[in-house]
């Protein structure tokens, strides 16, 4: 399978989500399926063997400050997720298709999933 993992905290930030979404993406290429992360994430790269790591930090700061404009006397936490679900899901939609995307996990909380349904 080929799996998208859309999380905006991965390696090097170290534990919690990004723990959690390292360990899953070492298991699945350990299962042989293909797996890219998109996330916000630190600037680094990824030691991971067989993980295409994508960060989108220069498009979600653009969409920040186009949510700071919509969404005046939001939480800097709030555009910043709005923001962060908006540049995942052009990039999505840009790419999604050509890279033929079996599955696109995403976590619950925070926003980001809300603008991945489609």
């Amino acid at each position: 399978m080929n799996i998208c993992i859309a999380t905006g905290e991965y390696v090097p930030q170290p534990g919690g989500i990004a723990t959690f979404y390292h360990a899953l993406a070492q298991l699945l290429t350990q299962g042989g399926h293909a797996v890219t992360v998109l996330t916000s994430g630190q600037a680094g790269d990824s030691a991971d063997r067989g993980v295409e790591v994508v960060r989108l930090e220069d498009e979600i700061a653009r969409h920040a400050r186009d949510v700071k404009r919509s969404l005046r006397g939001a939480a800097p936490s709030v555009i910043r997720e709005v923001a962060t679900g908006f540049a995942m899901q052009g990039w999505l939609e840009a790419n999604g298709q050509r890279r033929g995307f079996d599955i696109v996990e995403t976590p619950e909380f925070g926003g980001a999933g809300a603008f991945l349904t489609g």
